[in-house]
């Protein structure tokens, strides 16, 4: 991910003057479930309620660039079903350097929900929040105006605030050399080279080699970056652990329609997970693991597509996912298939209806853990009763069907939303 970043300085745009640019929003919502542990064995109606503040900026000058974009909610439960929680999820990104011919430094620093397996239940009180800083300090220079090379250190910081045993730290370097063809596209080769630590599970600590060569090109409707490469990892002396690698992020849009397609495979690990990928629009939240520490070959798929074409008042949304998960030692291998279709209509200037519908399938290789199937679908009514306050209703229901008793759910919920924008 990083290399395609770095790889970008080769067609990139000219430095920018300052630009500010900042969003808010206050977001008041109440539900009222007739299931709230989404449980068959003794279900229980409850009003929830949540409160959200959300930001996303952008800053940019001659010699930086940076991007924020975060939402902190606090969850409430009348009966009591769940602890009251806040959870604070986002993503920036800092860069430094943009007019220096030798030196740069990029810091991201990313938090996201997330299950600590795939069959447990979408409650709040399930997710854990998984906080990732990274330190990338660069160096570069030109070999010739469409040639150069780079090196750059990587630190990474993943820390979990329940579950500290699954906290982990990545400390190693990179190397690579981009060629740029055109204003439009560049090619690069990057190999790396670091060593992840446990700390609450030295055993497990591992040293991971990456190599791997990418396409990147940005047309006026068509932007895409392809790659190839390898892994290579050593848990010690006689233990190793290799595959295949790829990824391919491919996004076109036109005045009417846009369709993004990301694949990739890589060898991961329990703890870090996808790492910086931040996607919350996703079909439910596919980056879960274990909460015991291990390495896995992951493989990902997402497709997401929207089009306007069929008129001019209504939208129409498609998903896919697939996620698979190999492990290198715990029998938890499993497969998550996802589908999404989601159909918009504008009544009026200011009111809109929306469709939603998912279908969730997730499998198990191995252990103990049955398999199950789950769908959703929405109704939701909005409005802008001025161009910064909206208001919506929506009635939402949900079934999951497994062989596992305690897996076996049907909820219907209501609700009422309000969102203050600034």
């Amino acid at each position: 991910m990083l290399a395609a970043y770095c790889g970008s300085l080769l067609i990139a745009l000219p430095a920018q003057a300052l630009t500010r640019h900042v969003d808010a929003f206050v977001d008041l919502s109440t539900e009222y479930t007739d299931n709230a542990n989404k449980t068959d064995l003794d279900p229980v109606s409850e009003r929830q309620d949540r409160i959200s503040l959300g930001g996303k900026g952008v800053y940019q000058n001659p010699l930086l660039d940076f991007t924020a974009d975060y939402i902190l909610s606090e969850y409430r439960y009348s009966e009591d079903s769940q602890p009251d929680r806040n959870m604070l999820e986002g993503q920036s990104t800092l860069y430094l350097g943009k007019n220096s011919k030798l030196l740069n430094l990029t810091v991201m620093h990313t938090r996201k929900g997330v299950l600590g397996a795939p069959e447990q239940l979408d409650l709040v009180r399930n997710y854990d929040e998984r906080e990732i800083v990274s330190i990338y300090p660069g160096v570069q220079y030109l070999l010739t105006p469409v040639d150069m090379i780079f090196g750059y250190g990587i630190y990474t910081d993943t820390n979990y605030r329940r579950n500290n045993a699954r906290d982990s730290r990545q400390e190693g370097a990179a190397l690579g050399w981009m060629h740029k063809f055109s204003d439009i596209d560049s090619f690069s080769v990057n190999v790396s080279s670091a060593e992840i630590t446990f700390p609450a599970a030295k055993d497990r600590s591992y040293r991971q080699d990456n190599a791997m060569l990418s396409y990147t090109s940005a047309l006026r409707n068509l932007s895409y970056t392809v790659g190839v490469g390898y892994n290579w990892s050593e848990i010690d002396s006689t233990r190793d652990y290799s595959s295949p690698s790829y990824q391919a992020d491919i996004t076109y849009k036109n005045d009417t329609s846009g369709i993004r397609l990301y694949a990739d495979r890589m060898i991961t690990n329990t703890s870090m997970g996808d790492g910086h990928r931040f996607d919350p629009g996703n079909i439910d939240r596919g980056d879960v693991g274990s909460s015991e520490i291990d390495q896995m070959d992951r493989k990902n798929i997402d497709l997401q597509l929207y089009s306007n074409l069929f008129c001019n008042v209504c939208t129409v949304n498609l998903g896919f996912r697939w996620r698979n998960d190999d492990y290198l030692d715990l029998s938890e291998d499993n497969t998550e298939t996802g589908v999404s279709l989601g159909f918009s209509y504008a009544i009026s200037p200011r009111t809109k209806a929306t469709l939603q519908f998912s279908k969730r399938k997730q499998d198990f290789s191995g252990g103990s853990r049955l398999p199950f199937d789950s769908d959703r679908q929405a109704f939701i009514i909005s409005r802008d009763f001025h161009r910064d306050i909206s208001v919506r209703l929506y009635v939402e229901q949900e079934k999951r069907v497994s062989d596992d008793s305690f897996n076996n759910y049907d909820e219907l919920a209501s609700g009422i939303g309000v969102r203050f924008n600034f």
